[in-house]
């Protein structure tokens, strides 16, 4: 198995770990057994914490880790790291790749990982359920989208008609 000694890639780092390209890391003061990550917020990416040169924490993703260890690219502060299989706690070298944010988002698309977020859910909605009912009641008594945008104040008679033909929001 390939292993590295992270200081060799990121200077900034003291000397005393080495990283597997299972995504396990190695401290010098506990040779035997790996070093133990913790999940980054609500996500399930795992991170690390290692001292640096001045004393300081400095915190990473294992994932990144293991692509800068194993598979160095420049520029790779520009990239992501795509979990091939999807699984955000696999660090192993075969399971991940270096991508673009938009490749990474096609793949979360395309494995079912992400799934379009179509009315209320969508970052973008400024109308809620409630407008969305007044809409349908608005265009029941024969008001043209234009009437309707108008009197919602929120959007354009394009996004009522996208509305009334269920194509940005479920009802």
């Amino acid at each position: 198995m390939m292993k590295r000694r992270i200081h060799d890639f990121l200077p900034n780092i003291k000397d005393l770990y080495t990283i597997y390209e299972n995504g396990e890391i190695y401290s010098d003061n506990k040779p035997k057994s790996p070093m133990l990550t913790r999940n980054a917020g609500e996500k399930e990416y795992q991170i690390i914490n290692f001292m640096t040169i001045n004393g300081k924490k400095k915190t990473y993703r294992v994932h990144r880790l293991v692509l800068m260890a194993f598979k160095p690219i420049e520029n790779y502060e520009k990239m992501e790291v795509n979990h091939i299989d999807g699984d955000k706690t696999n660090n192993k070298l075969e399971n991940l790749e270096w991508c673009t944010s938009k490749e990474n988002q096609l793949h979360a698309f395309k494995t079912g990982l992400q799934k379009p977020r179509r009315g209320k859910e969508s970052n973008f909605a400024k109308l809620t359920s409630e407008d969305i009912q007044e809409i349908f009641r608005l265009r029941k008594k024969g008001l043209t989208y234009k009437e309707i945008a108008e009197k919602i104040g929120k959007c354009t008679p394009n996004n009522i008609g996208y509305i009334i033909r269920k194509k940005t929001w479920k009802v």
